[in-house]
């Protein structure tokens, strides 16, 4: 009896196991078909959808999908509408994303600039928030500025207030982050004298912040007036963050605020700025007033905007022989406003004595600059988060200094600081300083950065450098040429650190040149050659090609103690002096 019971039981339990297993698949036939959904996605003229495309599209339940939409030539993309429109995140992004949980019908709108095809001849016409963001798109196009832009102006909340893009601000147009294609703004945006106010961005861990990330070779940002703007960011951060290309007539007030590179028109610059300024006295860099690259005092600012943005050089400074002559302190600090034009020449007419100036320098030179041999004693700048800092804080592409001795230097900065200039794409000659400069990187005795089209010659450093990478005792970073100069100083840091240069892009040369391994404590360096002290008090070292490192002699004398032979462009006490220029007055 028990075995049929078995036997029986174990039959039920098998029939009742098919069910089960039947009843299971059935409900996970049911689940899936109650778990599948239907999104269908179109568009508007003037765009596609091109992830994952236009049509009907089957996902299951709890699955991520990408939108993508491309506006046509002309047009820029507006939001994503339709049912359920907002679970996208940000339904005003042109890349979002959405989470399946049911069936949606959603459209990409597009609509046309108000006017033109982006040409120079016909640009885009902006007239609000929304056409500005679509820039970024075009970044090869032309494009004018018709109306103000305000906290009131169509598209801010979504892309320039304090609530955009989840608090970060403004998107910064052009980038060129590591690991990213490098894609700068390479077009032309004219402001046509419009104001852009009330801007925010708020990105303290990203580089290249400003209206405009990245101005690449080629691009023109010009007549635009930024007002009452508020940016953060880590580094090259302003107006425009970087710049490559040209800045010109353009202006800026409100508050920066970042740890290197930063300032009120541009943070990193390698390209030209002309006649773009911001005003001292009220524009907040990192909480105060500091001077960089557009700095005017609020005088001058003031005027220039009231005069259509034009100061008249004819009347700050007398005229001769072709140079706008420096007389005195008050002279030499004209050349904030009028450093930025690479047409004026300047010349120094006597020595002067900087010590009641803490924190000035001239923050741009593009013209030229004749020290007449004299002096500029004294000066002063002790600003940690400041870069491209010197006597000159960067010398322009045609931009040139010469004949200047600057003494008893004292720089405190972050990067790109040297002594008479912080990054020099020009030339600088016939010079020599003294003193102490100290930052972070790109730090030189002479010269912080000397890019590709840079060249120093016939120059000299005594200067105590100290960094932590890229120090070098006469240039920190050399890109360009260096010729026919010395350095003397003490140099510590602890990456690229060498006795006259720290580091070499890679096309820079160095000729002719040598530094005091005694006196810098340092034997190595990427260009030059070392020599301790007696060697470099000997005037063999200089003029005999059977010394190492010498190829072609110097220009160079032996005359007694206190004398000097000014036809030749050095003079050595031999045995007894360094090298030391020959319209210096020695002792």
């Amino acid at each position: 009896m028990k075995t049929i019971l078995g036997s029986r039981r174990r039959r039920w339990a098998a029939i009742a196991g098919i069910f089960l297993i039947g009843a299971a698949l059935a409900a996970g036939i049911l689940i899936h078909a109650f778990s599948e959904y239907i999104l269908s996605l179109s568009s508007s003229e003037g765009g596609t959808v091109t992830t994952p495309g236009e049509g009907v599209f089957r996902y299951g339940a709890g699955t991520v999908v990408t939108l993508v939409a491309i506006p046509d030539a002309g047009c820029r993309f507006v939001e994503w509408t339709g049912d359920e429109a907002s679970i996208i995140g940000d339904v005003n992004a042109a890349t979002a994303t959405i989470t399946i949980q049911g069936n949606y019908n959603i459209t990409a709108n597009f609509a046309p600039f108000v006017g033109g095809n982006g040409t120079a001849e016909n640009p885009y016409q902006v007239a609000d928030w929304h056409h500005l963001d679509m820039v970024r798109n075009y970044l090869d196009g032309y494009f004018i500025l018709i109306d103000d832009l305000d906290s009131t102006t169509a598209g801010y909340e979504d892309l320039a207030s304090r609530a955009a893009h989840g608090g970060r601000g403004w998107e910064p147009i052009g980038i060129a982050h590591p690991y990213v294609p490098f894609t700068p703004f390479a077009g032309s945006f004219d402001g046509n004298g419009y104001q852009m106010r009330d801007l925010f961005i708020n990105r303290p861990g990203q580089i290249q912040v400003g209206l405009f990330g990245v101005v690449g070779e080629g691009g023109v940002i010009e007549n635009v007036g930024v007002v009452n703007a508020t940016m953060t960011g880590e580094g090259h951060v302003s107006l425009v963050g970087t710049n490559l290309g040209i800045v010109r007539n353009s202006y800026f007030t409100g508050n920066v605020t970042g740890e290197y590179y930063i300032g009120g028109v541009v943070g990193g610059n390698a390209g030209n700025v002309s006649n773009s300024y911001y005003n001292y006295n009220e524009v907040l860099i990192n909480g105060q007033n500091t001077i960089t690259i557009g700095a005017l005092f609020g005088e001058d600012f003031e005027q220039w905007l009231a005069s259509d943005k034009f100061l008249d050089v004819n009347e700050r400074l007398w005229q001769e022989n072709g140079y706008y002559v420096i007389n005195n302190v008050s002279d030499f600090k004209q050349l904030l406003v009028f450093g930025q034009d690479d047409s004026l020449k300047f010349r120094l007419k006597s020595d002067l004595d900087l010590v009641n100036e803490p924190n000035f320098y001239v923050p741009y030179l593009a013209g030229e600059f004749d020290g007449d041999g004299h002096k500029i004693s004294n000066l002063s700048v002790t600003l940690n988060f400041s870069s491209q800092v010197g006597l000159f804080g960067t010398l322009g592409s045609g931009g040139k200094v010469r004949g200047v001795g600057v003494e008893s230097v004292n720089i405190i900065g972050a990067q790109g600081i040297g002594s008479l200039v912080g990054a020099s794409s020009g030339t600088v000659s016939n010079s020599y300083s003294s003193g102490e400069v100290a930052g972070s990187a790109n730090v030189g005795g002479l010269v912080g950065v000397n890019t590709e089209t840079g060249t120093v010659s016939n120059s000299y450093s005594m200067v105590s450098v100290t960094g932590q990478s890229n120090v070098g005792g006469l240039v920190a970073d050399d890109c360009g040429t260096v010729s026919n100069s010395y350095s003397t100083g003490s140099v510590t840091g602890n990456e690229n650190v060498g006795g006259l240069v720290g580091y070499n892009c890679g096309g820079g040369t160095v000729s002719d040149s040598f530094w005091d391994t005694d006196a810098s404590g340092i034997e190595w360096s990427v260009g030059g050659t070392g020599k301790i002290t007696e060697e470099m008090l000997d005037i063999a070292t200089y003029t005999d090609t059977k010394t190492a490192g010498l190829d072609d002699l110097w220009d160079i004398i032996a005359v007694d103690p206190g004398e000097t032979n000014e036809t030749y462009i050095w003079n050595i006490v031999d045995g007894e002096t360094y090298p030391f220029l020959s319209w210096q007055s020695v002792a």
